[in-house]
């Protein structure tokens, strides 16, 4: 008699990817197209380049630019669609908007059309942590895993605790946020080396941090490239990932965040 026994290993446990989807928002013209006096950006040429490196690892369902980059993107389903999701361009900080929460920012109010942008104050021109839930628990089509916010301030927190609340909204079942604690300098090359990391096989987490480190050293002071996510997911690779984690509102003890300092 064959006796067969079967193993059960506890969290975190890995899942081997099948096919994973991506979509991206790049802007580029803040100023030359939309009129925002923060100046236009190489957030366009950032996705598209990083889309390219990611190669085979990804099917990419959308890319929105310029005009056709929404703040509804990122609160709505688009991004919750896809596995990975890439924002280039401006953000603003959790002191900038008054309201305590950090947000992505575009020129256009949800429309393809003028007039773009009233303010910078505008809700439609800005996605919120207090607007943003991304991760499987937010519906039965909602799948992110991996974000990455390529701009400026969108994981900081300044040391306050109110603020730090407000951004633990946006982890409903996401694995890993990449960002920045602090103002960053974008290149678009980064996306390519970014790309190329992941696609050969390392972790997003180290993926990010190396390449932040190539091309953010030499710009700014103090440049903070920030992981934050759940403990269980620090290691995901596009090819071997943790289960889908509890909310971080819910669970804050599943989750922490890893800093690279640069300069």
């Amino acid at each position: 008699m064959i006796v067969i026994f079967f193993l059960l290993i506890s969290s975190p446990s890995y899942v081997f990817s099948a096919t994973l989807y991506s979509g991206f928002d790049g802007v580029d013209g803040y100023s030359s197209i939309g009129g925002c006096n923060f100046g236009d950006r190489y957030g366009v040429e950032y996705v598209n380049k990083l889309s390219s490196a990611l190669g085979s690892s990804f099917t990419k369902l959308f890319s929105y630019e310029d005009k056709y980059a929404w703040e509804s993107d990122l609160t709505g389903s688009a991004a919750n669609f896809v596995d990975f999701f890439a924002f280039a361009g401006h953000g603003v900080s959790a002191n900038f908007l008054g309201n305590g929460n950090a947000a992505a920012h575009f020129f256009t109010q949800n429309s393809s059309d003028p007039p773009y942008h009233p303010s910078h104050y505008t809700d439609a021109v800005n996605a919120d942590w207090s607007e943003i839930s991304w991760g499987s628990h937010g519906g039965s089509d909602y799948r992110l895993k991996w974000a990455t916010m390529y701009c400026c301030n969108f994981l900081t927190n300044f040391g306050n605790q109110t603020y730090f609340n407000n951004l633990k909204h946006i982890f409903n079942g996401i694995h890993l946020v990449m960002g920045f604690a602090s103002e960053m300098w974008l290149d678009s090359n980064e996306g390519t080396k970014y790309g190329q990391l992941i696609a050969q096989g390392n972790s997003f987490k180290y993926a990010f941090f190396t390449a932040a480190y190539e091309y953010q050293n030499g710009h700014l002071d103090n440049t903070i490239a920030r992981v934050m996510g759940a403990i269980n997911s620090k290691d995901d690779t596009y090819s071997s990932y943790s289960a889908d984690p509890d909310l971080f509102l819910q669970h804050p003890e599943e989750y922490s965040y890893w800093d690279e300092q640069i300069n």
